[in-house]
């Protein structure tokens, strides 16, 4: 019989390190002695299968949980010790858009819209208008202020909110673009 000793994998850093409690959030590990066989993440005791691109890179998806909570990240056979320095992994309550105000704006840069919802947090939202992603400014749970860009191909888009930037909502509220008016000439020009 021969042993091998083969060192521990180790996660260094993960993104994202927030996602919905719904699951779904592709992580992408960073970490030393990612074994191709047998790699699980974990989250706390929670596992899932990991797919390894290579001895420092893997990927994974998360599974749904019943409530908030932050999990001590790991990758490899086992769960990390308590001991571990490792990352943390955090499932929060999903964002969701329930307005967005107004709904029509002028196609000129930085024009701030409001979006109504809930779950939304003060540390990190973020937002996306049409195919543009910024972060936004929290004003409260319920409240987002949203950067718009002049730079829209269609007239037409959907706002959505994120807690990380990669899962946004699918709440389709639609904001509409038409070309800001441009004054030419005014009448009578004295008087």
């Amino acid at each position: 019989v021969v042993f091998e000793a083969v060192a521990r994998s180790a996660a260094i850093s993960i993104y994202p390190t927030i996602g919905p409690l719904g699951g779904g959030t592709r992580i992408e590990v960073f970490g030393s002695n990612i074994a191709r066989r047998h790699a699980f993440c974990w989250f706390g005791q929670l596992a899932v299968e990991a797919e390894v691109v290579g001895s420092q890179t893997a990927y994974c998806t998360t599974r749904a949980v019943m409530s908030p909570r932050a999990f001590r990240f790991g990758i490899g056979e086992e769960p990390e010790g308590e001991d571990s320095v490792s990352p943390v992994f955090e499932f929060a309550m999903s964002p969701s858009v329930s307005n967005i105000h107004p709904s029509r704006r002028p196609r000129v840069d930085n024009v701030i819209v409001e979006v109504g919802g809930k779950h939304f947090r003060v540390d990190s939202m973020w937002c996306r208008v049409g195919t543009q992603v910024t972060a936004a400014k929290t004003a409260s749970s319920t409240l987002l202020h949203c950067s718009t860009s002049a730079k829209q191909e269609e007239l037409r888009v959907y706002v959505e909110v994120s807690l990380n930037g990669v899962d946004f909502t699918q709440d389709e509220k639609v904001l509409t673009f038409f070309e800001a008016p441009e004054v030419q000439r005014i009448e009578p020009s004295a008087g």
